[in-house]
């Protein structure tokens, strides 16, 4: 890790010499590299963390701790982000006073959260909608190509007059009817159905 930001650092620099111009004085190069290791995502750093506030409760105080977090530190690889390493978190208990607005005396709590003991940079793979996949080269929730297929045989197979939406990850209807007071519209069928 260390070294691809070196690495980035040289490209910088060198690009600089190469262009004829020099994009930095000295002291903002060392100021530069400074930054680029404080920010690396090799250890995590001091951060604070908002405390969650338990159900029924509109607040607690403390609010905030002063956790190790890998968040907000920096990747050199686009889409990858700083996470913890996998296994390498311990949860922490806080005691705190959860209180309401509406006057009712404060009540002792506990707030647990999460503190990070390494980091690494890797893809965010998070829970994607039911019509989406995760794509791990791209870090992102992607339309489901099964579905697309299965969309696009309706139109193509069975004469559906439907259409495959890469914004919506779905499949629609070519039109729309407005339907009377007994019947609804059904996207699935692209017609109104009665209601039931």
């Amino acid at each position: 890790m260390v070294m691809k930001i070196v690495l980035v650092a040289a490209v910088v620099m060198a690009l600089g010499h190469v262009t004829g111009q020099r994009c930095m004085t000295r002291d903002q190069r060392n100021e530069y590299r400074e930054l680029v290791t404080m920010a690396s995502c090799v250890k995590p750093k001091p951060s604070l963390v908002q405390l969650p506030v338990p159900e029924g409760f509109d607040y607690v105080t403390p609010s905030v701790v002063t956790l190790y977090q890998c968040t907000g530190l920096s990747c050199s690889a686009f889409p990858e982000r700083c996470l913890p390493m996998p296994g390498q978190t311990q949860n922490r208990t806080y005691k705190v006073y959860a209180s309401s607005r509406n006057g009712i005396k404060p009540v002792c709590a506990k707030a647990r959260v999460q503190e990070h003991l390494a980091c690494v940079c890797r893809c965010d793979e998070r829970a994607c909608p039911s019509n989406r996949v995760f794509n791990r080269e791209t870090c992102e929730c992607e339309c489901n190509p099964y579905l697309e297929t299965r969309c696009k045989n309706r139109r193509d197979v069975y004469g559906e007059e439907v259409m495959w939406s890469s914004k919506f990850c779905s499949c629609e209807c070519d039109k729309f009817e407005q339907c009377d007071s007994t019947t609804v519209w059904d996207p699935n069928l692209c017609q109104c159905a009665p209601l039931f």
